[in-house]
């Protein structure tokens, strides 16, 4: 049965390296459907790579193969389902447009952790708000998308989470996996598990991006005192 796998790849920044890799692609009867920059630093460049494989069981091929081309490191391999939409200009608008669509607060925080998931490839996102009150976000509370595990969230306010985290230069928390957007809205935070791998500058920016949009349609739902 044929897959689609996507590859997070550290390269040299040099012209034939990509090049290098799509040959060693094709040896073992890939073909590659999508290819992205998300970082360039120095000599070394950080490309994302969806590969379609007659058959899931050339996966381990596929990336001996690949970590055959000199300086070349894997950082990530994800199978994608069948209907995971590859990243483009035209899937970041359709994103866009679902969440404004959305019409109601609850509609709304779901559409937000499930499109936060899918921009990150993440084990699972979660919503926690310290607020009290009503309208879909009052008291303590978590909201999830994907198998969240069982956390104390609820007894905690938002800042408590945070003890004994590391905060970057760009205000985000990490720790064990899971990088913290602690300023979605006033009363709301976000957080992205993905495991073993931190997240992209492409992929922090285009989850900033979202939460820019989430935060706007939250404000024209939230119910007025």
């Amino acid at each position: 049965m044929s897959t689609r796998v996507l590859l997070r790849v550290s390269l040299p920044d040099r012209p034939g390296a990509l090049g290098a890799i799509a040959s060693r692609i094709g040896a073992v009867q890939g073909n590659v459907i999508g290819v992205e920059i998300l970082e360039q630093e120095g000599n070394v460049a950080v490309d994302e790579i969806v590969v379609a494989l007659p058959d899931e069981s050339l996966v381990g091929l596929l990336v001996n193969e690949i970590l055959e081309v000199d300086g070349v490191a894997i950082d990530e391999v994800v199978l994608l389902l069948p209907d995971s939409p590859l990243r483009s200009r035209k899937n970041a608008y359709e994103r866009a447009q679902r969440i404004v669509a959305e019409a109601s607060i609850h509609g709304l925080l779901s559409r937000f952790v499930e499109e936060a998931r899918d921009v990150a490839h993440a084990d699972w996102t979660a919503l926690v708000s310290s607020a009290s009150g009503d309208g879909g976000a009052g008291g303590p509370l978590i909201l999830t998308h994907g198998e969240a595990p069982p956390e104390p969230w609820q007894d905690k306010s938002r800042q408590a989470i945070f003890t004994g985290m590391t905060k970057s230069a760009d205000g985000i928390y990490e720790h064990d996996g899971t990088t913290w957007l602690p300023a979605v809205t006033d009363v709301l935070a976000l957080g992205v598990h993905r495991p073993g791998h931190a997240l992209t500058i492409s992929e922090l920016d285009e989850l900033r991006a979202i939460a820019k949009l989430f935060r706007a349609r939250w404000a024209e739902l939230e119910p007025k005192s």
